[in-house]
């Protein structure tokens, strides 16, 4: 099965495209869809003037990619870990392919950006709703592809996908509580 069948079938019979996936794990697929979901971000951004941390350039360009693929294959390896613990076997390969396909809904981000854009050219929320209606969109995706990949129910996946996003709050609660407690130190030693 060739890389346009594969996408097209994500999105219209998930099932094929996930036998398919399991069986060739194409992982450069996984990467090129991270790399397009990237650039769609990107380039929705820059068309609603929202760039505002980088600017319209290459090296933004080349940097949100980056950070997509990288986040792209962490994420990934976090959620096969979880899966792993549980004793559900599957593939990180077919996942991480799964979860690149997942993020071509970013690709909707332009065009809606667009449209937007030139309907309603004063209503920056819009856009902002926009945004998180494809992120809720690609998540819906991604706990489909762990569905599909681990063979586990629709509720299961979605537990499984937040895990690591409660991971990473608990995390920086946890920074943000040290770095209070040691300023909340150095105030009472500075004072007494």
């Amino acid at each position: 099965m060739s890389a346009a069948e594969v996408v097209f079938d994500y999105f219209e019979d998930h099932t094929r495209s996930a036998d398919s996936v399991r069986h060739s794990r194409p992982v450069a697929l996984g990467l090129l869809c991270f790399a397009a979901g990237g650039v769609s971000v990107f380039m929705a951004q820059a068309v609603a003037g929202t760039l505002a941390p980088f600017s319209f350039s290459l090296l933004s360009l080349t940097l949100l990619v980056l950070w997509q693929v990288v986040l792209g294959l962490a994420f990934t390896a976090m959620l096969h870990l979880v899966m792993e613990f549980e004793g559900i076997q599957g593939s990180a390969a077919s996942l991480f392919a799964l979860m690149g396909l997942a993020d071509l809904v970013w690709c909707l981000a332009v065009p809606l950006t667009l449209v937007l854009r030139l309907a309603v050219p004063n209503r920056p929320w819009l856009m902002t709703v926009a945004f998180i209606g494809v992120g809720l969109l690609s998540l819906g995706y991604k706990a489909r592809s762990i569905q599909d990949n681990y063979q586990v129910s629709a509720a299961r996946a979605w537990i499984t996908l937040f895990v690591p996003y409660v991971a990473v709050v608990v995390a920086v609660l946890l920074v943000f509580t040290v770095a209070v407690v040691g300023l909340v130190k150095q105030f009472i030693q500075w004072v007494s």
